[in-house]
């Protein structure tokens, strides 16, 4: 009783081991696992947003595409010519 007790012996001899990296550890292991736990939701938000982002311009790529024809309709495009009106 004269040195602090029973309890505080068994500290100081476990400090004195080394074996309370092991309990820190554990402590630590629970902290994060419950940290993950509060933010989960903004886990969700920030998987899903780039990928309703992704859809949506894949629909409007998708109806454009559809929309616009993809070639010319005549029958030898390469003798098609660019002229350029220049105003001097």
């Amino acid at each position: 009783m004269e040195f602090g007790g029973f309890e505080r012996a068994k500290e100081e001899c476990r400090d004195a081991r080394g074996v309370n990296w092991i309990q820190d550890l554990i402590q630590d292991l629970r902290f994060g696992l419950r940290m993950l736990r509060k933010v989960t939701r903004l886990h969700h938000s920030c998987r899903s947003d780039p990928g309703s982002g992704i859809g949506a311009n894949t629909a409007i790529f998708s109806l454009i595409n559809c929309c616009v024809p993809a070639s010319l309709s005549v029958p030898n495009p390469q003798q098609l010519v660019l002229v350029e009106w220049a105003a001097r």
